[in-house]
């Protein structure tokens, strides 16, 4: 699960998509709400302190240049691991109806899920970018298309599904989140 990481921080466009939309302040998650609080990253506190460096490609580029992004999987691997269940939401197909029948499954689960007091980690990385795989879709290389392959081999095996993955949800018993991403209200027409 952790290889998507690898594909951000070694592809550029990726890259800048990601920091683009990093929150950075609290004052930034009140007015702006699309993107990613810093927070809730829950980065350990020595990638904490860097992570404003890690926002400019020349300084990724060289880390990544020493293996850096291979210490972010190897890191976060254990990390996706602990969940005590991880639910494999599959489509039927790759159609916009099939992904909006799993978004409400989703939804009820995490709904379920936090009522009972559990937390919920939403992990689309690698069954995203491998719908832009099967597409055939520009902007991942032939090395990183090849790691998705891989590695959405991987969940299926492991998860013994022969569907289309649309995401898996991390479940289990956590520690308050630091931060939370901001929530839009909802149009109601």
């Amino acid at each position: 699960l952790a290889y998507n990481e690898k594909v951000l921080f070694e592809n550029q466009s990726m890259h800048k998509f990601f920091f683009d939309h990093m929150l950075w302040t609290t004052q930034d998650a009140t007015k702006n709400l699309l993107g990613f609080p810093i927070g809730a990253l829950e980065l350990p506190p020595p990638i904490r302190a860097l992570w404003p460096a890690f926002r400019h490609w020349s300084v990724i580029s060289a880390l990544t240049s020493l293996g850096f992004e291979n210490g972010i999987v190897f890191g976060n691997t254990p990390i996706y691991a602990s969940g005590a269940v991880l639910a494999c939401l599959t489509l039927e197909d790759r159609s916009a109806q099939e992904f909006l029948r799993v978004g409400h499954i989703a939804e009820r689960i995490w709904l379920t899920a936090t009522h009972l007091g559990l937390s919920v980690q939403i992990l689309t990385g690698i069954p995203l970018l491998m719908n832009r795989v099967v597409a055939n879709e520009p902007g991942l290389s032939p090395a990183h298309s090849n790691i998705v392959t891989k590695q959405y081999g991987r969940l299926q095996e492991a998860t013994g599904s022969t569907r289309i993955i649309a995401l898996l949800l991390r479940i289990g018993v956590s520690n308050p989140p630091s931060a939370r991403t901001p929530r839009m209200a909802p149009l109601i027409a």
